[in-house]
């Protein structure tokens, strides 16, 4: 876990390849099915504004992707973090960021999957203010099914 102070994180867009490069190697540490180069390659173009990234001193340590579906939902697509800063505030301050440009879209829901067995993950939407929605029996590549959490946004006024 990283103990250094978390003011110094940037959330920012990603920018270029490089990022792309060290979102992959994050995406292959945290996920027993990571997404291809390739696919990552094709969300960064398609959804650059929605697509952010973690960093500390120059490192990027976790990203958020996220994209907006009917003009009034937010989905959540993928959120890791680097396992040497998990558990550390930075998944929550990724999230934060994307509810903010969520929010100022006008988006009133929020939808995200997480499989039925991760319950870290499911413990830690809760947290947020997520709620248990349905299940999609046999969602991932090795028949287990997902979750699908969901969260009201509250509007600014």
């Amino acid at each position: 876990m990283y103990n250094d102070n978390l003011n110094n994180i940037v959330i920012r867009r990603i920018k270029n390849e490089d990022d792309l490069r060290a979102v992959y190697i994050i995406e292959q540490m945290s996920f027993n099915n990571p997404y291809s180069f390739e696919l990552l390659s094709i969300l960064s173009n398609l959804h650059y504004e929605t697509f952010l990234l973690a960093e500390i001193d120059h490192r990027i340590i976790g990203y958020i992707m996220f994209i907006i579906q009917r003009n009034y939902l937010g989905h959540i697509i993928s959120i890791a973090i680097d396992p040497l800063y998990r558990r550390s505030g930075i998944a929550s301050k990724l999230m934060e960021a994307a509810e903010d440009h969520l929010k100022k879209k006008g988006i009133l829901v929020l939808r995200l999957e997480a499989r039925v067995s991760n319950l870290i993950a499911r413990k830690f939407y809760l947290k947020l203010g997520f709620k248990n929605g349905y299940i999609i029996p046999n969602y991932y590549t090795n028949g287990e099914s997902a979750l699908v959490m969901f969260k009201l946004l509250k509007q600014e006024k």
